[in-house]
């Protein structure tokens, strides 16, 4: 009985903080309700609730977040996409690919931020070869550029020689470029008018990253690029072409470059050669 009714207790105080709450705030919650048991025991024990990104929520607030920008979004899609079999399975493949946080972001926003990023999410899925758009333009020279420099670092982790340190140290250097690609990412889809005012200045910074970043490539893959530049465009470009421009929102959940590549690595299919063997190094 104590059990539920401690359930019960963070189930209503959850319910007045939809956009969930720290472990810390859930923690001084229980001692203020003279409850002595341990605040993650509590979350890890019961089917209620989840932590995520250091937030405690609700499963179902979760997924009703989900549910009701999804039911809105496949609106939007109506006036773009005639076929309901087509709707549906761009709205189920959304539910499985965007992670929460998106969702909980985007709780409550404005009908001028959440139109725009309903542009942005069917331009990054379906991507018009042309745009006039100056925002949208930016949007996909972000996603272009940020899924060539995820297919490096994966082909970098999979042809990577026995020295790991070396390895590590490679991808440090293109995390200290890679993590302002990932928050200017976040916020252009996260708070996409305030990008829209400041987009010179975002349009400069990707300029710049994207400069230093060939160079760091150039370097790293010299002997491909040396010995066999036409290897290594074959490839990227056969890697570019499978790419899921959908996959970049799962960076949100990793902490590190490296995790989240190692991740990617993973879920993609390995070349069936070592690019540095196949260069006799």
């Amino acid at each position: 009985m104590m059990n539920k009714m401690i359930i019960n207790l963070i189930k209503d105080f959850l319910i007045k903080h939809k956009k969930g709450i720290t472990l810390e705030e859930l923690e001084n919650f229980l001692s203020n309700k003279k409850i002595k048991k341990s605040a993650l025991e509590i979350i890890y024990q019961s089917n209620f609730f989840k932590l995520y990104n250091g937030m405690i929520f609700l499963k179902s607030t979760l997924t009703k977040f989900k549910e009701d920008f999804l039911k809105e979004f496949d609106d939007f899609l109506q006036g773009k996409v005639t076929k309901k079999d087509l709707r549906n399975n761009i709205i189920n493949y959304l539910f499985v690919s965007i992670p929460e946080i998106f969702f909980v972001k985007w709780l409550d926003t404005s009908l001028e931020r959440k139109i725009l990023i309903f542009e942005l999410l069917f331009n990054m899925l379906l991507k018009p070869i042309q745009v006039k758009d100056k925002l949208k333009i930016y949007f996909n020279n972000i996603i272009e550029f940020y899924s060539i420099v995820v297919i490096y670092s994966i082909l970098l982790l999979n042809n990577s020689q026995e020295d790991f340190n070396v390895l590590i140290n490679n991808i440090k250097n293109i995390e200290s470029y890679e993590i302002v690609l990932k928050n200017d990412f976040f916020c252009i889809l996260t708070e996409p008018e305030n990008v829209k005012v400041k987009l010179v200045e975002f349009e400069k910074r990707l300029k710049l990253i994207k400069n230093d970043l060939e160079k760091l490539f150039q370097n790293i893959f010299m002997p491909c690029y040396h010995f066999s530049p036409k290897l290594l465009n074959r490839i990227l470009n056969n890697e570019f072409k499978n790419f899921e421009f959908i996959s970049l929102l799962s960076r949100v959940e990793y902490e590190s470059f490296y995790e989240w590549i190692s991740y990617l690595a993973e879920e993609t299919v390995q070349p069936n050669h070592n690019l540095f063997k196949d260069l006799g190094f």
